[in-house]
């Protein structure tokens, strides 16, 4: 859990350095609260297709909230992966001696934090200035839910960061996926309001079961353990499967990152085990003719050095036997 606790500090460090950035993430999502609260005064949907909410304004508050923390643990852990890409600074984080599962679990630790403070604030900011019913509420389901909800969707974005890590794409493809979970599954308009050939299908989403989880323990205070258990369960199934596929996608970058760099520095005689090493280019094992032409003249040089060196020293030695010979005599 240090580790976890770790990379989550850092995320915080750095969103907390991007002020302006924090104030306007905060501000639009009041706004977005402000823009459908308006919009709850024009539209008169019947009670029953609104479940237990009390109006149109609570229906899609309720949504709101719960698509904040879809999203923080699909689309936003891919993100990161994506920035710690362009900043250079994954091939470190891989090269450290982190299990996979805890640098998954790492980079999605913050954003589900930070999605639950803005939940929290959020509604405390629907309750106190715009009027929304929350007098049924059971708070403890309603964490229920988002914790179960966040769980059950965590394998979507492992997954997504696992496909960023190795094909360097991944955010776009969990963005339309999400957005496509959460409108069909009912986080803005109720599933019975759809066409005909669309409502099945918005039933079988399973964002359905996040936001009717979360409007049961919102507005009827019950109903909600049921939601819980189907969310729970997908995070049971779900969850290790994308566990072990971000480990192999870790692995294979971490292969690929030795490869770079022993293939750069040495190529040895028995690569490690399961460690394919690129091929390294060798070079001609004979001089092109160009070659020896330019080094042809320095050989001439060195030869004829050679022989006057030899030529002296035979010199030298011929006149000290003449002077030997002479004083014999």
């Amino acid at each position: 859990m240090k580790t976890v606790a770790a990379f989550a500090g850092r995320d915080f460090l750095v969103l907390r350095s991007y002020r302006f950035a924090l104030a306007s993430d905060f501000g639009w999502g009041v706004v977005n609260l402000l823009v459908y609260f308006f919009i709850s005064r024009l539209i008169g949907l019947p009670v029953e297709d609104l479940g237990a909410a009390a109006g149109y304004f609570e229906f899609v508050v309720a949504g709101i909230v719960a698509s904040l923390v879809l999203g923080a643990v699909t689309t936003e852990t891919s993100d990161r992966i994506r920035e710690e890409e362009l900043t250079g600074t994954l091939e470190i984080v891989v090269a450290q001696p982190v299990r996979a599962e805890l640098l998954a679990l790492g980079y999605a630790a913050f954003p589900v934090m930070f999605a639950l403070v803005r939940v929290l604030l959020y509604l405390v900011i629907a309750i106190t200035f715009l009027d929304f019913d929350a007098a049924s509420a059971d708070w403890i389901g309603v964490g229920a839910v988002l914790l179960a909800s966040a769980a059950g969707f965590l394998a979507l974005g492992i997954v997504a960061a696992a496909v960023t890590i190795v094909f360097k794409r991944g955010g776009r493809v969990a963005d339309l996926a999400v957005f496509a979970m959460t409108f069909l599954g009912g986080a803005l308009f109720p599933i019975s309001t759809f066409p005909s050939w669309l409502e099945p299908l918005g039933r079988m989403m399973p964002t359905r079961f996040a936001f009717d989880g979360l409007r049961e323990a919102l507005f009827a205070g019950e109903g909600w353990l049921n939601d819980v258990a189907v969310l729970g369960g997908v995070a049971a199934v779900a969850l290790p499967l994308s566990l072990w596929i971000f480990d192999r996608a870790v692995e294979s970058q971490a292969r690929r990152l030795a490869g770079a760099i022993l293939g750069s520095r040495y190529e040895p005689s028995t690569p490690a085990r399961g460690c394919r090493l690129p091929a390294r280019r060798r070079g001609p094992r004979t001089r092109p003719a160009e070659d020896e032409r330019n080094l042809r003249p320095e050989r001439d040089r060195r030869a004829f050095l050679g022989a006057a060196r030899r030529g002296e020293a035979a010199g030298r030695d011929r006149g000290g036997d003449a002077g030997r010979v002479r004083r014999r005599a």
